[in-house]
């Protein structure tokens, strides 16, 4: 898992004088830790260590949507008082690479779970606003051309919070690479819904507007927020 592999890192990490804590989520402990490893890495180029939060569950969501909120609730009181401990007693900031996961953390927790993040919910955003925001503040990272034709899938959750403007920002820095915004569409899994076999038909139908978006724009690559 990533987090077993953070173990390997943690004394490196906390050489560095700026800090932020990464709320990883279960799509990069479990499925795909390289997207952590290269958050470290680029985190790391800007004079920034990564820590891990002292106990994280998973965000929720998954509980949420199939109707196990208590199950959801109690998992998310574990995750902000960890978050409390990052913001208030270390004083750094949380970042997450999943759209989905921010926005359970910032809004999902208060008005649907009723956990209150009063004072943390500033304090917690997307990866790549972070670093906007960072470059956007002098801070410099260096980005080698990238002579790629990559198309941008919104997804939900991110436009729920208005934060897509960040990412294709972020994007255009990059030498090289041309980038081409997809038209807003729900790309149809929506967390667990689309896994299971019964959904399957809808899940599909849902996202072939944007498979067709896709496969026609001829793109070396697609790139989205959304881990699922």
């Amino acid at each position: 898992t990533f987090r077993r592999w953070y173990r390997s890192v943690a004394a490196q990490q906390a050489q560095y004088k700026d800090q932020v804590a990464f709320f990883h989520g279960c799509f990069v402990n479990y499925n795909h830790p390289q997207l952590g490893k290269d958050l470290i890495k680029v985190l790391n180029a800007m004079d920034t260590g990564v820590q891990l939060l002292s106990k994280e569950k998973c965000c929720g969501v998954p509980l949420i949507a199939n109707g196990f909120t208590d199950k959801a609730r109690k998992q998310a009181i574990t995750n902000v008082e960890s978050i409390r401990e990052a913001v208030g007693v270390k004083g750094i900031p949380v970042i997450a690479t999943s759209s989905t996961c921010t926005f359970a953390l910032r809004d999902e927790y208060p008005e649907v779970l009723n956990v209150d993040n009063k004072g943390l919910r500033d304090h917690i955003e997307l990866a790549t606003r972070w670093l906007w925001r960072k470059l956007d503040e002098g801070k410099t990272l260096p980005l080698k051309p990238l002579p790629l034709k990559v198309v941008y899938h919104t997804p939900c959750h991110m436009e729920k919070m208005g934060w897509t403007l960040y990412t294709l920002e972020l994007l255009r820095k990059i030498p090289g690479l041309e980038l081409t915004v997809l038209d807003s569409q729900c790309c149809g899994i929506a967390g667990t819904y689309g896994f299971k076999k019964e959904n399957y038909p809808t899940s599909q139908a849902i996202g072939a507007p944007l498979f067709r978006q896709i496969e026609e724009s001829g793109a070396d690559l697609v790139v989205t927020d959304c881990e699922t």
